[in-house]
């Protein structure tokens, strides 16, 4: 009676990105900076949000701004 190990099986892991995190440190308001690689932008910031509850993560919200909105800072900074 042997153990037989079949390598067939095989995972398939989605490409992890090499994504920057920035937060607010919580009490003293420093800026704080993490490099994480993720599947995806909001897989590293909830990352760091559940592992360093101090922090603030300052998260991309553009997809809840109008494009009229962006377009008006955009020509307000001559972008």
């Amino acid at each position: 009676m042997g153990v037989h190990c079949s390598m067939n099986n095989s995972i398939e892991l989605p490409p992890l990105f090499n994504c920057n995190v920035v937060a607010v440190h919580r009490v003293t308001g420093r800026p704080q900076f993490a490099t994480i690689f993720a599947p995806s932008q909001q897989d590293a910031d909830d990352f760091v949000a559940d592992m360093q509850p101090d922090w603030i993560v300052i998260r991309d919200n553009s997809d809840l701004h109008d494009q009229t909105d962006l377009d008006m800072i955009d020509a307000m900074f001559n972008n």
